[in-house]
């Protein structure tokens, strides 16, 4: 007996039509429906169904159960989406459908590559959020996993990434989830969201659910003993009132007869108070043999594979069909989906079930049906893996379970499922000591950041692992001290492995030499590891210890390392090793970046890296974009980028990246005078990566650029110094940009200059053009002191060259160039200044602006007027709202200069340029720059 309409839930019905409204005007979001048990959640849920459908939303519905594996009550719900080719060819989905594979294995999109191996969660979830925005755009879409609570955490993850990115979709999220279950800190957090709706759903209050109860007898009039009764025994859970209801019908205490319904005997007779006295009496007069399929049923989960209570009973089909039969009529089990399914009605009935059976009766049914699963899928490739492991737990056959899961768990990580992975391995881990296990654990944790873990786990197992065992334990612990910037102590794992032929060790070894700065040790090893591999026929392995061998060459010879890297590539692409391929493809643009912008071939490899679902490349290529803004157009103007590689590499765990970006974050505040925040910035930069030599120079470095941009260039030194102190003795340290600011700041103020470009002179930092026209800039002042002023305006005049694209750095570098020359008489500083003026107009750094004016003030030059350029503007022109900077402009515009030769003969940006030109054909009225030049005099 059930109601037809929902009772005492109108308020909440209310509210969800309301988020289906905003929804289908592009506004989505998440909400969550919390509460005990049989308190209604899924009926709630059936009307927000019902009413999307009927404002023709497009209606997606999954449900989680308890340890189905990974993705499985978010595959159920949109793999009717992943079978439909329009949609998936959509252009904003396309190229996360190799993440979106994830969710259906055995789909291969056409014309692309199955997903790479870095975790892809993100990318799966922002996959899926593009998925469902094509499917509602238009329409609205609603998206429903029931029994959240039971997901695993990789489903978590995607539901928590659409809390913080469903705003702007036509989408409405509704999970729901058991408040009175044992959820998960993702679970906990989910509800905690801010951008998450939350509707918890109390018990009925008594005069509700005697509406309800009422209500199940569809227009019949109820005995009023009867509705008292029932609201007493239900407690205002709804499932209890329809479960009590049946019980006094099945009992014949109440029957329906001409004229409605009517009590036959006293009602507490033969009526439980419990959903075990319940089943109790349901089960009473069941046949034995019906009986014996039930409990099967009860031990083989909330949802009943009814295809092994066969072998788990030795019953025929036709039996166990029967057995089923009477199990739906006896209101314990019933279809819940299209496919036919059987799910217990509440999980308190399966529990209930299982209470009366013996742990020999559950061991038995347990093992027979877990030897079905293992039967036919003996890879455990289909959803059933992890049922068949805690069945053969349950069975007391542990060893077996290990295997089970330990071969889920490799599969798991195989598809960048890490979260869930681990909990796979770690259930493993529980069953008992087994070295395979705790190697994969040790791999599963480096992947996902969780560095110091991993070298825990693999530590206590250590002194117990022999042979081929220790030594991949050793190499899994070694990478997991690289990872955490450990170098000696991934050298002592390497060593410790014992293995001298391995290629995998030997390109360990090679990579936390150069970590450490022993570049030597690090291309000999690297080298040695390419020859082994290739021996070994290790194609993974050859494209890693190039990329070593190319990160060593760059050093000394840019040349070779981009061979290095090419091969790498090539490698990796001969073998269709995706992941391999963009590694090596980044590496090499950031080789190029040293010497031009390569920005748009950033871009290029950024999208491969998002196609293969490598969310760390993507990370990075961000942070060395940001890392290019900066020199064009300042700090502030690549906050944004920086801070969304921060973001990212947050998420990923990768905390010496997060770090880097954090960093740059901190010098857009820097710039931007916003003191509290560039602390902030560094003092967690520091924390996330105390000993990387390269956030802490940069933690110096940057706390530098405010008293620079303040003219303090002494206090700048100071904090200059400390920082490039770290990474002078550094082989390997990141060529930062800082180190050619700082021996400009030093021989500006004749400070133990000559030990600084020489310092420079010698360190592979110098292959960077930026800090090559540094040095130059520097050498321009000590030649001019060293009598030759000639000399100096030549070398200013090749690092102005060097910086004709930076044209933020050049600003900040020329200002104290030119004040140099101004003290000691050389070159044209006065012009300098006259035209670095103009070339700040547009902005960027607004503080040099006050030190030009400054400067020319102190030599006693005029000082021109803010906005103005050199030129007279004639009557004619000035009428029509012609400025001076736009004539200097129009005039090298008329001798035929290009956009980039204006900017560089007026040392502005090419896109200050390109704004004059365009306010020049808007305000004279030409159709192009053709007609410009011919028909405006500019005398």
């Amino acid at each position: 007996m059930r109601s037809a309409a929902l009772i005492g839930r109108h308020d909440e019905l209310n509210r969800i039509r309301l988020l289906l409204l905003e929804a289908r005007r592009g506004s989505g979001g998440v909400l969550v429906v919390s509460g005990e048990a049989g308190v209604g959640k899924s009926r709630l849920i059936a009307e927000a169904m019902a009413a999307a459908e009927a404002a023709g939303m497009v209606v997606l519905y999954g449900r989680a159960i308890e340890d189905r594996g990974v993705f499985w009550g978010l595959a159920q719900a949109l793999l009717p989406l992943l079978s439909d080719d329009a949609l998936t060819d959509v252009a904003q989905v396309r190229p996360f459908l190799p993440a979106l594979q994830r969710l259906r294995p055995s789909w291969q999109p056409a014309g692309t590559e199955p997903a790479a191996t870095a975790d892809p969660l993100l990318g799966l979830a922002e996959g899926v959020r593009r998925l469902l925005g094509a499917v509602g755009e238009g329409c609205g879409c609603l998206l429903v996993v029931e029994d959240l609570q039971w997901a695993d955490r990789d489903t978590l993850g995607v539901v928590e990434y659409l809390a913080g990115a469903a705003a702007g979709v036509p989408v409405l999220v509704t999970v729901s989830v058991r408040s009175d279950e044992r959820s998960s800190p993702s679970v906990h957090r989910l509800r905690r969201h801010p951008n998450v709706v939350g509707i918890h759903l109390e018990r009925l209050a008594a005069d509700a659910a005697a509406v309800l109860v009422r209500a199940c007898a569809r227009g019949q009039v109820l005995p009023g003993a009867v509705v008292d009764f029932v609201v007493d025994r239900s407690d205002g859970l709804p499932l209890l009132i329809e479960e009590v209801l049946a019980g006094l019908v099945d009992s014949s205490s109440l029957v329906h007869r001409e004229g409605g319904w009517q009590v036959t005997g006293e009602l507490s007779a033969g009526v439980s108070h419990t959903f075990a006295d319940l089943v109790r009496r349901r089960l009473a007069d069941v046949p034995a043999a019906v009986r014996l399929v039930i409990d099967a049923a009860a031990v083989l989960g909330d949802v009943v594979d009814w295809t092994l209570l066969e072998p788990a009973t030795g019953l025929p089909v036709a039996v166990v069909t029967a057995g089923l039969r009477a199990a739906v009529a006896v209101q314990l089990l019933e279809a819940r989906d299209a496919a036919g399914r059987l799910r217990w009605r509440h999980r308190a009935i399966r529990d209930a079930v299982l209470s009366e059976l013996m742990p020999p009766q559950v061991a038995t049914f347990a093992v027979h049906a877990a030897e079905a699963i293992e039967h036919r899928d003996p890879q455990f490739t289909g959803p059933d893996g992890a049922l068949a492991a805690e069945l053969y737990v349950h069975g007391g056959r542990g060893d077996h379970a290990t295997q089970v899961l330990l071969a889920l768990g490799r599969r798991a990580r195989a598809r960048g499922a890490l979260k869930s992975a681990h909990d796979l391995l770690r259930r493993a881990d529980e069953l008992g000591t087994n070295i395979a296990v705790t190697i994969e654990r040790v791999a599963v944790l480096r992947l996902a950041g969780r560095v110091d873990d991993a070298v825990t786990v693999g530590e206590a197992a250590l002194p117990s692992a022999l042979g081929d065992a220790h030594a991949l334990l050793c190499l899994e612990l070694a990478r997991a001290a690289v990872a955490a910037g450990a170098w000696d102590r991934a050298q002592q794992y390497a060593a410790r492995a014992g293995r001298l032929d391995d290629p995998r060790i030997e390109a360990i070894a090679a990579d936390a030499a150069f970590g450490a700065g022993r570049i030597g040790e690090a291309a000999s090893r690297a080298e040695r590891a390419v020859r082994l591999a290739e021996r070994s026929d290790a194609p993974e392995v050859v494209c890693a210890a190039l990329e070593v061998v190319g990160r060593c060459a760059q050093l000394h010879d840019t040349a070779i390392a981009e061979q290095a890297y090419r091969r790498a590539a090539q490698v990796a692409d001969e073998h269709g090793l995706v992941a391999a391929r963009v590694s090596a493809l980044l590496a090499l643009t950031m080789v190029q970046f040293l010497d031009q912008d390569v920005a748009e071939e950033l871009s290029g490899v950024r999208d491969l890296a998002i196609d293969a679902g490598m969310l760390a490349a993507v990370a990075s290529i961000d942070l060395l974009l940001a890392d290019w803004r900066v020199l064009v157009a300042g700090p502030d103007d690549a906050l944004a980028l920086a801070q969304r590689s921060a973001d990212l590499a947050g998420q990923l765990d990768l905390t010496w990246l997060q770090a880097m970006a954090l960093l740059w974050v901190a010098a857009g505040h820097a710039e931007a005078g916003r003191t509290g925040d560039t602390d902030a910035c560094v003092t967690r930069a520091r924390e996330l990566a105390p000993d990387a030599p390269d956030v802490i120079a940069l933690s110096s470095c940057i706390r530098a650029l405010p008293p620079l941009l303040a003219h303090d260039l002494t206090l700048a030194r100071d904090l200059l110094d400390e920082g490039i102190a770290v990474v002078e003795g550094h082989a390997s340290a990141h060529p930062t940009v800082y180190w050619g600011l700082w021996v400009v700041v030093r021989t500006v103020l004749s400070d133990r200059d000559t030990q600084a470009r020489d310092g420079l002179r010698a360190a592979p930092a110098v292959l960077r053009s930026t800090n090559r026209a540094a040095l130059r800039y520097a050498d321009a002042v000590a030649a001019a002191r060293g009598g030759s002023p000639e000399r100096a305006v030549e070398l200013a005049d090749e690092a102005d060259r060097l910086l004709a694209e930076q044209h933020w750095w050049r600003r900040l570098l020329r200002v104290m160039v030119l004040e140099a020359a101004l003290a000691d008489g050389w070159g044209d500083p006065i012009g300098g200044l006259r035209a670095l003026l103009a070339d700040v107009s547009d902005g960027r750094p607004a503080q040099l602006v006050r030190i030009c004016r400054d400067l020319l003030r102190v030599a006693g030059a005029p000082v021109p007027r803010r906005g103005r350029g050199d030129s007279a503007v004639p009557a004619h022109l000035r009428s029509v709202g012609v400025t001076s900077r736009e004539m200097d402009v129009l005039v090298l515009v008329a001798q035929g200069l290009t956009n980039a030769e204006v900017a560089e003969r007026l040392f502005l940006s090419r896109r200050t340029v390109e704004t004059h030109v365009a306010n020049l054909l808007a305000k004279t009225g030409a159709g192009n720059r053709a007609q410009l030049t011919h028909d405006t005099p500019v005398d």
